[in-house]
């Protein structure tokens, strides 16, 4: 009898295991949802906002701030011509990690953008392949 019921004990818990390893994603599968380039639509800083239309007039000038996550957890962000490597990690479906020069951010996507809400500001990209470096360059 105490045989049966320890059985039945690790027979549960192995049915557990592999019932919630089914349910775990595989995080490579969630890069498709961020994998691509990105433009900065709008942000804060400090109480200060720079709104879609002043980025918008910005672009029109050839200063472009785009983020170009690329597979393999690698990426690039045009800074109005100043360039930044940086690496990027999904944390789950809709959360990417970017880590550059050794400080991390995160963004989540929210009605296809990717927000990102920090201490004293905050930034909202708009995914865009056809997005350009800047034309501007020191």
């Amino acid at each position: 009898m105490k045989k049966g019921i320890i059985f039945a004990v690790v027979a549960c818990a192995m049915a557990l295991c592999f019932a919630l390893i089914g349910c775990g994603g595989n995080t490579a599968d969630y890069d498709k949802n961020f994998i691509g380039k990105w433009e900065v639509e709008s942000m804060t800083s400090d109480g200060e906002e720079l709104d879609a239309d002043t980025m918008d007039f910005m672009r029109a000038l050839g200063m472009n701030v785009v983020f170009d996550l690329k597979e393999g957890g690698n990426g690039n962000l045009d800074l109005m011509g100043e360039q930044l490597d940086f690496t990027w990690k999904a944390k789950d479906a809709s959360t990417v990690t970017i880590t550059a020069e050794g400080d991390s951010a995160d963004f989540k996507l929210q009605d296809s953008k990717l927000v990102g809400e920090f201490e004293d500001a905050s930034m909202t990209l708009v995914k865009n392949d056809d997005a350009k470096a800047s034309t501007s360059s020191e």
